[in-house]
């Protein structure tokens, strides 16, 4: 039994690899890392974007020190030639992938960085679905086939959730938020630790790590104790690594926050004309979601909870309607919708 294992392990990785090809190529192309000029891909990774994106300083720098790496291997001519077909293929079949492409600096000697950012981003898909895989594992009782299948059908999914503009820290935070629910259900005091602080020097949003811990256990009374203590100092190292960010590019222009009420929330969603289309889709996820809700394990509904301040945060900080803005629910919500799904088609899903 045991040495079937990693043979079974290294199916699930061909399979979610095959599954975050198509992905990847999408996340690339619409919309795109080049789109916001402020924030492209070119200037998150030489700390030269606008506030607050430049703040999320740390997988724009692991891609940088990839790419120092990997930039005595690449052949400039043959990549160039490589993005030329590219570029070519898709002004025939996707005008508007083509002229997101157009922005890109890789054919201005800058093809390490991009194809150095192009794979960590694709391995970031693959680990994303195995994380998941584990958090299936560790919360329900089931078949093998169902913990592999979901996290493929859960990558599948993730271009539902591209929309403006594409950045390289988000994959990441996939990743940092599904081994943050893994380890609070755990309750790995240490592994929550290490990925809260990593988290933070990804993006500020991993400070919701925090509130999962807390309606995770406030009802536990043995735990108040061990959850003050940690409480606290989460929120401490927070306010230190903000800081530190805060000082290390206290010259990049921008703020702390970008204010988008009034020129996005009201001015444009607030006048859109919705189809019947769009009202069936909220109904039809929002059943997913909230079907057998207090059946579900604990966990899930708390990470979902966590949309309440992000959507907050979205409707006068971002664009209400940038889905890549709720990535920290997307595990939890994904795995909800996963479990209606399953007791819709009798599939055993038993807890733990």
């Amino acid at each position: 039994m045991a040495s079937g294992r990693p043979v079974r392990l290294l199916f699930v990785c061909v399979l979610y690899a095959f599954v975050s090809c198509p992905v990847l190529c999408i996340w690339v192309t619409s919309p795109g890392v080049d789109g916001y000029m402020k924030a492209n891909y070119i200037r998150l990774l030489e700390g030269r974007a606008a506030k607050p994106y430049v703040l999320r300083a740390l997988t724009p720098q692991v891609i940088r020190g990839f790419a120092a790496i990997l930039e005595p291997t690449i052949n400039e001519e043959a990549a160039n030639k490589a993005f030329d077909i590219i570029a070519q293929v898709l002004k025939k079949t996707s005008p508007g992938a083509y002229q997101t492409l157009r922005y890109s600096d890789f054919r201005n000697g800058r093809q390490a960085e991009y194809i150095a950012g192009y794979i960590l981003c694709y391995v970031f898909l693959i680990v994303f679905g195995l994380c998941l895989r584990a958090l299936i594992r560790e919360l329900y009782d089931t078949r093998p086939i169902v913990s592999d299948a979901i996290p493929a059908f859960a990558v599948a999914c993730l271009p539902a959730m591209f929309r403006y503009h594409s950045y390289v820290y988000d994959f990441p935070q996939l990743i940092l938020f599904t081994l943050g629910l893994l380890f609070v259900y755990r309750r790995n005091t240490a592994a929550v630790w290490t990925v809260y602080v990593i988290g933070l020097f990804n993006k500020e949003t991993m400070v919701l790590l925090p509130l999962l811990l807390w309606l995770e256990y406030r009802h536990e009374k043995e735990a108040q104790l061990w959850l003050r203590r940690n409480l606290a100092a989460m929120a401490a190292a927070y306010v230190v690594v903000r800081t530190m960010l805060l000082l290390v590019f206290r010259e990049n222009e921008g703020g702390r926050v970008e204010f988008h009420f009034f020129d996005h929330t009201i001015g444009t969603l607030w006048t859109h004309a919705y189809s019947f289309g769009f009202f069936v889709t909220v109904a039809v996820i929002a059943l997913g979601l909230f079907y057998e809700w207090k059946e579900k394990p604990a966990l899930l509904r708390h990470g979902l909870l966590l949309g309440v301040p992000l959507v907050s945060m979205g409707v006068f900080f971002g664009f209400l309607d940038e889905f890549r803005d709720y990535y920290e629910i997307y595990p939890a919500a994904f795995l909800l919708i996963a479990h209606s799904v399953c007791h819709t088609l009798d599939v055993p899903l038993l807890r733990e």
